[in-house]
């Protein structure tokens, strides 16, 4: 049976809709009524269903917790059908990156390789084996980390019986085995152990690095070797070890790989640290110099640490900012910093690029479009990708360069989602907020992340403020924006800003009281932003003008707003606030 939309199991999990299938079963996306998030309920495929013992394995499910696997909040039987439920992760699978054409700089692929043997080695310690690694079930969220999905306890035990195969990426013994399942022969029982799952993750990264397919058949796999390949020859040795025929000539489990790459990562460090030491000096003057070398290298190794850490604090503050909403401070600490470390940024990989984005970012959230220009040209110069090229229209739809906005939509390769999001925002720059809206409400309907959610609410709530709209139309943009927003705060994925936009549109809506509730909330997530508590006073003093006078009680407001002057006094970047000012001299004209 296969559930229906709006469907609630096991009175908890409310189904939304199919969104895919996986190698055991049907995938669906769900609401959990509890949690009020989305889930992703998947339905075992009925010829699995026999090999489960639920019970145990919904225990041994719910207690693996690790930053690169979906938690697992339940594995259900309903009659004779079973359901695995856990997180729903945002982003692609490194299929539709691969399918798609792109490029992984040698950067991406040792985080990847990193990150995926360290989900492994954590898995081969609970006895688990994955068994169906795959560029289909490696996710890759937004923050570009991998998260391992698809993996079944049920074929944690001594047999590991398989009911089928990814051919490309299984193992040559997971394929002898699955073959002699298949025909009855001898090869039905090879044991399959971690080497197996190192396998797979190495052909998903062959694939990567060539551009071609592997294979499991002895022979046909060309060598990575053998390419021209732009990669470190380390990166290529590792990989090349992982994909050995004879599983005896490979990694012997996840963390000997781990132990390797970490070694290799430490030479390189070291062998650059030397270069800069010793520069062009003789053999001879080394050999006299040995200790003193010792010291220096020490000095320059902690001196680049803290160097290190240094940048990535500031660059922390800066992401900060502009997370809460505080663009101003974010442009302007953003821009101390590239002066403040203009000797020592660039000596950090993608120093420069990360802190030039962040104030990118800090622009579109002013509004600031033509500093944003000048920004995103300087970003540009530096680094390229379909995602900078969609800012860059973003940006220039925004400043009034509609012509140039289109001219960098064509910079976007192999992302329909992109194009179509640049498209939408050159409708909204134009004021048609119609047709943007229904761009990215046919984009959510494909993919319904928060993000996306995020934009249709924004966009309703810049039509509802429209001023060529009678108030019958601005309700009816803002109740639409009200809904969504409403929506992301049940999943638990707004922002600052998200709440703030609620709150403007409940008091435009003329719910003042759900705004006066949002905002006594958001004075707990957020201490110190002024503007929370300026908000919250201009309304409570709003509320209180319309009662009778001999009932009005300002004490709220004068409290909320002294807090909110002194939290904007003690702001290292600030700029005057009208309604700051407005609000301090109202307050003070106000009876005793």
């Amino acid at each position: 049976m296969v559930p229906y939309c709006g469907e609630v199991l096991a009175n908890t999990y409310q189904i939304v809709g199919e969104i895919g299938k996986g190698g055991m079963g049907i995938i669906y996306l769900a609401l959990h009524l509890n949690l009020q998030k989305y889930v992703v309920v998947k339905k075992i495929k009925d010829n699995y269903v026999g090999i489960f013992n639920t019970r145990g394995e919904a225990d041994i499910l719910k207690s693996l917790h690790h930053t690169n696997l979906p938690q697992v909040y339940d594995f259900i039987q309903i009659e004779n059908e079973i359901y695995t439920v856990m997180d729903y992760i945002e982003g692609h699978d490194l299929k539709y990156y691969i399918d798609n054409g792109y490029k992984f700089s040698e950067e991406i692929l040792w985080n990847w390789l990193e990150q995926s043997l360290q989900v492994l080695q954590y898995l081969h310690d609970h006895g688990i084996l994955h068994l169906d690694i795959k560029p289909a079930n490696i996710m890759i969220t937004p923050e570009n980390n991998i998260v391992l999905i698809d993996f079944n306890v049920s074929l944690a035990n001594d047999s590991y019986d398989i009911k089928g195969i990814s051919k490309i990426y299984s193992s040559p013994e997971q394929y002898l085995k699955w073959e002699g399942m298949l025909y009855k022969n001898n090869n039905q029982y090879i044991k399959l152990d971690a080497r197996t799952d190192l396998y797979s993750l190495a052909a998903c990264f062959y694939q990567m690095m060539t551009g071609y397919q592997p294979s499991p058949i002895k022979g046909n796999m060309i060598p990575l070797q053998l390419f021209a390949l732009e990669y470190d020859k380390n990166l290529i040795r590792v990989i090349s070890e992982m994909l050995e025929y004879k599983c005896s000539k490979r990694f012997e489990n996840a963390a000997k790989a781990l132990k390797t790459i970490r070694h290799i990562q430490r030479s390189r460090a070291e062998k650059y640290t030397l270069r800069m030491v010793f520069g062009i000096m003789s053999s001879a003057v080394l050999v006299l110099v040995t200790a003193f070398v010792v010291i220096a290298y020490r000095n320059i190794i902690n001196n680049k640490n803290s160097k290190i850490e240094n940048i990535e604090k500031k660059e922390e503050i800066v992401v900060e900012y502009n997370n809460n909403g505080e663009y101003e401070n974010a442009f302007n600490y953003g821009n101390n910093f590239l002066i403040e470390c203009e000797d020592d940024i660039d000596d950090i990989e993608g120093a420069r690029e990360n802190i030039l984005e962040q104030i990118v970012d800090s622009c579109i959230g002013m509004e600031n479009y033509i500093k944003a220009r000048e920004y995103i040209e300087k970003l540009l110069e530096i680094s390229q990708s379909s995602e900078l090229y969609y800012k860059a229209s973003v940006i220039y739809a925004y400043s009034g360069d509609f012509e140039k906005a289109e001219e960098y939509i064509k910079n976007i390769v192999n992302d329909d989602e992109l194009i179509n999001k640049s498209n939408a925002e050159i409708y909204a720059a134009k004021g048609d907020y119609d047709k943007a809206i229904t761009i990215y409400e046919g984009i959510y309907s494909k993919n319904p992340v928060s993000s996306n959610l995020r934009k249709i609410a924004s966009l309703n709530i810049h039509a509802g403020f429209q001023q060529n709209i009678t108030e019958l139309e601005s309700n009816k943009y803002l109740t639409i924006a009200i809904k969504n927003y409403e929506k992301l705060i049940e999943g638990k994925y707004t922002t600052y800003a998200d709440e703030m936009n609620l709150s403007i549109a409940y008091e435009r809506c003329n719910m003042n009281q759900k705004a006066i509730s949002l905002l006594e909330k958001m004075t707990v997530e957020y201490p110190d932003q002024y503007k929370v508590f300026l908000r919250l006073g201009i309304i409570q003093y709003d509320s209180q003008n319309r009662m009778p006078a001999f009932n009005r009680d300002y004490g709220k407001v004068k409290q909320n707003i002294q807090k909110a002057k002194s939290i904007y006094d003690n702001q290292k970047y600030k700029k005057s606030d009208d309604s700051l000012e407005n609000m301090l001299d109202v307050i003070n004209s106000l009876p005793q």
